[in-house]
């Protein structure tokens, strides 16, 4: 990850004590200092998000901002548009909403997001087949129900 990325002049911006999660993929944690801010981020190292586990969602919950991959709303949104033979698990990212994995129920993004404490939630890096960027839809609104919103560009967050 090149650490003098925006999201770093950001947090710099900031001058706050405050850190930023940034989850699109697993297998490599890169943290960078900016001043008396972190950015504490999960990048796809070669490999992906099919779940959050106790680490990510330890450094997750200890963030004020987490941008989520926001990629897929189901699982099956692909194969069922008929745009894909993969599932979005299978493509490497976590759905947004909880879905079954071998018959076991499944925790989706939203569900993870709901119940962490930062102060900005935002969805990023969503797929043009996911519902959530219709303003107006049932998806958008269950979204906003959980207090997350969807990252648009030009958007400024105020740290």
């Amino acid at each position: 990850m090149n650490v003098e990325s925006p999201l770093r002049r950001l947090v710099s911006a900031a001058g706050a004590a405050l850190a930023i999660a940034v989850v699109l993929g697993a297998n490599t944690h890169v943290q960078a200092q900016a001043g008396p801010a972190t950015i504490r981020a999960c990048i796809g190292g070669g490999g992906s998000l099919r779940l959050v586990g106790p680490s990510e969602l330890g450094w997750m919950r200890s963030a004020d901002c987490v941008l989520a991959d926001g990629t897929f709303w189901c699982d099956d949104e692909m194969t069922g548009a008929g745009l894909s033979r993969k599932t979005a698990r299978e493509m490497g990212h976590l759905p947004q909403r909880d879905h079954l994995v071998d018959g076991k129920p499944q925790r989706g993004m939203m569900t993870v997001l709901a119940g962490l404490p930062a102060r900005h939630k935002l969805l990023v890096h969503i797929n043009n087949t996911n519902p959530v960027l219709d303003e107006g839809s049932p998806e958008r609104r269950e979204l906003e129900r959980h207090g997350i919103g969807v990252a648009h560009d030009g958007m400024e967050i105020v740290l």
